[in-house]
């Protein structure tokens, strides 16, 4: 690669790594454009000369100035770490960044009776087989929409996820 790329090249650059890597396409959107406003941050300067501080200073004005949330905090964060570790090698000790504490939230999860209620006002068969499905096997929208007759195993009475969320495949009770 180029001692100093320019911000296209290095942006191109991530993305041939990332799809190397079989990352999804929407944490390769994500991943250039968190790498674009860091490049935009730096200018003049090249990517090739940022410190742990420049990230570190980018990171507080991020906060301060934009009011970031933790997620898009740590996307930056993940977003940066890959170019400088997975495109230019660089050792990752270098760029140990702290990272927010994650909010540990509990889920809204629906009354019974409210349930009830949305599958008998749902008269359409169809409409109402997914609803059912996505509520009781707690799956993800995506999730169902690949589902396939074959993941369905009623002999052990479960249903088989492929390529979930993180693309790792779980079984839900049937």
């Amino acid at each position: 690669m180029n001692q100093t790329p320019s911000p296209s090249k290095a942006l191109a650059a991530m993305r041939d790594q990332l799809v190397l890597k079989r990352y999804s396409a929407a944490t390769i959107r994500v991943y250039q454009s968190m790498l674009r406003g860091f490049l935009n941050y730096l200018s003049p300067l090249s990517i090739n000369q940022a410190t742990a501080d420049h990230i570190r200073q980018y990171h507080i004005e991020l906060i301060s100035k934009r009011n970031i949330s933790r997620s898009y905090q740590n996307q930056s964060i993940n977003a940066i770490m890959f170019y400088f570790e997975q495109v230019l090698c660089r050792d990752r000790v270098v760029y140990q960044l702290e990272r927010p504490k994650k909010v540990s939230k509990l889920p809204v999860v629906l009354h019974i009776d409210d349930i009830s209620r949305i599958l008998s006002v749902t008269a359409n068969l169809k409409h109402r087989a997914i609803l059912t499905t996505l509520y009781s096997g707690g799956f993800r929208v995506g999730e169902l929409i690949n589902l396939k007759l074959s993941d369905i195993d009623s002999k052990s009475m479960r249903i088989w996820i492929r390529e979930g969320k993180g693309v790792k495949d779980r079984a839900v009770m049937l």
